[in-house]
């Protein structure tokens, strides 16, 4: 039985689990010794459940569904039984459902309080509230993305320091003095207010060992490629190495650099900056080494 459980896919062990108790007990049994997946939940227009594998099954609760999140939240009750496996990554489109947002959020938490990976997406300053609740009960340890294209004016978003990396896709909400109090170890920046006297201070900051000490990886948007004469007013050495130069093309920059400015911590630590141009325009990006 386990050689034949062995050569089942999610979507397989799944349907032979509905065949009886018998089976349900059998496949139930089988996941929690021999395999590992991944389940991924997204919370869109049309909500999915997401379970990586070898082979990746996606479920869909289509739009035209009565109530497409009860029906998501029973097929992942389910499927959770069976599989017994924690969720590692949500995608969370508050726009969707915003009525049912804190629903949503509550049944997240009913089964468990920490997450690897978060991505939020909300267009509407109405939702703001629930992306709050969102952060400040579910800890996210690897990632968490955020795209907030509408936030309230004279307002702040209580950022966790909890995960490794925040990417924020539109940061205008982000002044220089939160960002002095963030501490992740990895930073990216879209649509960044931080003015090049600004980012200045900041390098500043860190070569005297003030602020982003565990600090390893940081981009942000700039004007243009001049910008950077303003930003490295400060003690630097123009370096062309290309065994630096070669740290940056792969992730998380993906660029090609044949140029950077080394700066010095107090405490001997070296970084590098470089400029280049994007997708989305001119970028700083800073490399701790």
């Amino acid at each position: 039985m386990e050689h034949v459980l062995s050569t089942m896919n999610a979507q397989q062990l799944i349907d032979l689990s509905m065949v009886s108790v018998r089976s349900k007990n059998a496949v139930t049994n089988f996941l929690r010794i021999r395999r590992k997946l991944r389940v991924l939940l997204g919370v869109l227009e049309e909500p999915y459940i997401s379970i990586a594998g070898k082979q990746r099954l996606f479920h869909r609760i289509f739009k035209y569904s009565e109530n497409p999140i009860e029906e998501w939240m029973k097929t992942y009750d389910y499927i959770r039984k069976v599989l017994g496996f924690r969720f590692e990554y949500v995608r969370f489109e508050f726009d969707s459902f915003p009525s049912q947002n804190r629903q949503i959020i509550n049944y997240l938490l009913l089964i468990q309080t920490s997450i690897d990976r978060l991505e939020v997406i909300s267009g509407r300053e109405k939702c703001n509230d629930d992306v709050q609740y969102l952060l400040n009960n579910l800890k996210v340890f690897d990632r968490l993305v955020l795209q907030l294209n509408h936030y309230k004016e004279d307002s702040q978003l209580d950022i966790p320091n909890d995960p490794h990396y925040l990417h924020i896709n539109n940061s205008k909400f982000i002044n220089y003095e939160q960002f002095l109090k963030l501490t992740h170890v990895k930073i990216a920046f879209n649509l960044s207010i931080l003015t090049n006297q600004e980012i200045n201070r900041f390098l500043k900051s860190w070569m005297a060992c003030e602020s982003h000490y565990k600090l390893e990886v940081f981009q942000v948007n700039i004007p243009n490629q001049e910008a950077i004469e303003e930003i490295m007013d400060l003690p630097h050495e123009v370096t062309t190495d290309p065994s630096i130069m070669n740290m940056f093309v792969g992730l998380p920059f993906n660029i090609n650099p044949t140029e950077g400015f080394n700066i010095k911590r107090s405490d001997g630590k070296m970084a590098t900056a470089c400029v280049a141009e994007k997708s989305n325009g001119w970028n700083l990006c800073l490399l701790i080494h």
